[in-house]
């Protein structure tokens, strides 16, 4: 049974930006292939604009829609600003998404939608055993995936930068900090921290969280720990697709109780898309339901979808691991 609920007919039309990228032109059929019109702006398209020298231009161009959805990368909470439908972001850049959630546009904004955040936080609050709980959270991306340039952008900002995080003592310098973890279908892996959003929105993962990165090759998982300290040198050589497969998987291990639940699949982009057309149907028909506009409001993707939802999309697996001590 699809987890997608039916919309009435009388949808307003949906904004979505971007959607031409990896992510965003998967999102536009879904979001079409379930009754919704979509309007695409990008800087090549018709009309041609250009947010980052224009963010106003957002202000009358979404006059009148349900839903601005965000699939570009462009990080600008000004873009947001002006917005006079409700803001979904796929970013997952932490300082970027705690600007917007603490000063959300006036029609209100969605946040940690897709794998990480997204995923990661359905299944960390799955397995906390409470708000004091720490949890550790392993992603592992398909080194075989061709990813857009916002993604690899992302990925190549975290060179060499560090983080705070409660908890730790000091800083945390990406891709440092080796811990082994279960991974569906790979065994026990060893994964690198990584500032994920995660960590700075405990109240909604309802724990302390750990995010942890690693790549389905061991030795592109490495190669991240060696450029985190010569980010120049093979920063570029990280960027370029590497053989191997497009699979990805999630890990989130209560160091509590010892329990871990997991979810895999194939297609960061798709699983991103296929979570964000969720979250955005689930947005437009909490709002229709409740026949109002949204007013300033932050809303998570965890508290739209539930990790029952979420399994129920084509290419995502729930798998239980096997907790400290089972065989």
């Amino acid at each position: 049974m699809t987890p997608f609920p039916r919309l009435p007919t009388s949808t307003k039309p949906v904004i979505l930006l971007g959607g031409t990228g990896a992510v965003g032109g998967l999102l536009f059929r879904l979001l079409t292939e379930h009754g919704l019109e979509v309007m695409t702006l990008s800087r090549r398209g018709t009309p041609a604009v250009d947010l980052t020298r224009d963010p106003q231009s957002l202000s009358h161009l979404s006059d009148g829609a349900a839903l601005v959805i965000n699939a570009t990368g462009i990080e600008l909470p000004e873009v947001a600003a002006h917005s006079r439908a409700p803001f979904l972001d796929i970013s997952a850049t932490p300082r970027y998404l705690l600007d917007l959630a603490q000063a959300p546009p006036p029609a209100g904004v969605i946040l940690g939608v897709g794998l990480a955040p997204g995923l990661t936080t359905l299944l960390a609050r799955e397995v906390s055993t409470g708000p004091d709980d720490e949890v550790d959270v392993a992603l592992i991306l398909g080194v075989g995936e061709h990813h857009g340039p916002a993604a690899r952008e992302w990925t190549g900002r975290l060179l060499g930068a560090s983080f705070a995080s409660p908890g730790d003592a000091g800083p945390v310098r990406n891709f440092t900090r080796a811990r082994t973890l279960p991974i569906p279908g790979r065994g026990r892996r060893r994964v690198l921290r990584a500032d994920f959003p995660d960590g700075a929105f405990a109240q909604i993962a309802r724990a302390q969280v750990r995010s942890y990165l690693g790549l389905t090759s061991r030795a592109a998982t490495l190669a991240l720990n060696v450029a985190t300290y010569a980010p120049r040198l093979l920063g570029p050589m990280l960027a370029a697709p590497l053989p191997g497969s497009a699979d990805w998987s999630i890990t989130a291990t209560s160091r509590t109780s010892g329990r871990s639940l997991g979810a895999r699949g194939t297609g960061q982009s798709m699983a991103t898309a296929q979570l964000t057309a969720l979250t955005a149907v689930k947005a437009i028909g909490v709002a229709k339901t409740l026949d109002r506009e949204s007013t300033g409001e932050t809303q998570f993707m965890a508290n739209l979808v539930n990790l029952q939802e979420a399994a129920g999309l084509t290419g995502i697996t729930l798998v239980r691991l096997p907790e400290a001590g089972e065989p």
